[in-house]
């Protein structure tokens, strides 16, 4: 969904830089292109890549005359789901990257070493049974049964009050859907 968000918003405001300066257009273009062909350092960071991906897949959709209309707020679909409308999924397989393989498993193993040092603190844990209705999404990712929120997150408690924790939080989900929450550790 951040592609649909994101990179909407993006592409948006290329699309009005290309009307207003058309050489800084073609140089914000040929970055995005520079940013999605190299490894970067947040390549496995979904929200961010979506800024990227997001406009450029928009951009590309534009100029093959692909629609991809839809008012904003009405619409529950992700921008993948609205295209799949109009363009036939034709699935390939592709070999995965070395490289891109070895950034993902560190990516993980850093993951694992920041949840297992967290939860080695000893943190207070909190029975509850709420939903998730803020975060930071930059800023949370979940490995396993955790969602780990560094800065904060906002629970709904059944009971309907609200509940803000400041980070660094782990958050243990419900096994049937990822912003339903059975309890969270805290620091004490």
């Amino acid at each position: 969904m951040a592609e649909t968000i994101e990179g909407m918003a993006e592409y948006a405001g290329c699309m009005a830089l290309k009307q207003l300066s058309p050489d800084h257009y073609r140089q914000v273009i040929q970055n995005n292109i520079n940013i999605l062909a190299e490894l970067a350092p947040f390549f496995f960071d979904i929200r961010k890549m979506s800024y990227y991906t997001g406009s450029m897949l928009c951009l590309a959709l534009s100029e093959t005359d692909t629609s991809f209309y839809h008012e904003i707020g009405k619409e529950s679909l992700s921008l993948f789901e609205l295209i799949s409308r109009e363009v036939p999924l034709k699935y390939t397989s592709i070999q995965p990257s070395p490289i891109l393989v070895r950034m993902l498993e560190e990516n993980h193993r850093q993951k694992e070493d920041i949840l297992s040092s967290f939860l080695h603190t000893n943190p207070n844990y909190t029975s509850v049974q709420a939903s998730i209705c803020g975060y930071d999404p930059m800023n949370m990712w979940k490995l396993g049964d955790y969602l780990f929120c560094s800065h904060f997150v906002l629970l709904e408690c059944d009971s309907g009050t609200e509940k803000f924790l400041k980070g660094p939080v782990a958050l243990l989900v419900s096994d049937s859907c990822n912003h339903q929450i059975k309890g969270y550790f805290q620091k004490k």
